[in-house]
């Protein structure tokens, strides 16, 4: 379990850090036919940054502080960042741990079903459906379709 998580009851702590840093903040409630929840603002030394939320709105401001702009060119925020691609680096390793753990499960398939059912079985129940079973079965919701395909497992089809 994370030590810190993206939630709502953080927002505070993110505004008084942005208030604290001397940033001018703001909220906008969004227009009547909007989906979005509103818009909060930080402002200082003529530079100005928007979020859907106050945890966003920290991140933008830590890449101002981070960079450190003295003028407001075209793509600034990207003044420091390397050739080597960080974020093309996480997802192949998101992929390559998803695809060991359905390998993993397939194997386990194959090699003990009933020690597989009861995998299946517990991420179902801790989960409460297919898409939260999915996820603790660390795939798509079409791969934890398909474990609940057999016959052994028609009851969790049933609840999904």
């Amino acid at each position: 379990m994370p030590s810190l998580s993206s939630h709502a009851n953080v927002f505070e702590t993110c505004l008084q850090i942005l208030a604290r840093r001397g940033y001018e903040l703001s909220f906008q409630w969004p227009e009547e036919d909007e989906e979005s929840h509103g818009a909060f603002t930080a402002a200082r030394d003529g530079f100005s940054f928007l979020a859907d939320n106050p945890i966003e709105l920290l991140g933008l401001v830590a890449v101002h502080d981070e960079v450190r702009p003295t003028t407001q060119e075209p793509y600034w925020w990207s003044a420091k960042t390397d050739a080597s691609c960080v974020w093309d680096r996480l997802r192949d390793e998101a992929t390559a741990r998803e695809e060991a753990r359905h390998a993993e499960l397939e194997a386990l398939r194959a090699s003990d079903g009933s020690a597989w059912e009861r995998a299946v079985r517990a991420a179902f129940e801790e989960g409460g459906d297919l898409r939260n079973a999915a996820t603790l079965l660390r795939g798509d919701e079409g791969r934890a379709a398909a474990a609940a395909g057999g016959p052994r497992l028609a009851d969790l089809r049933r609840q999904s």
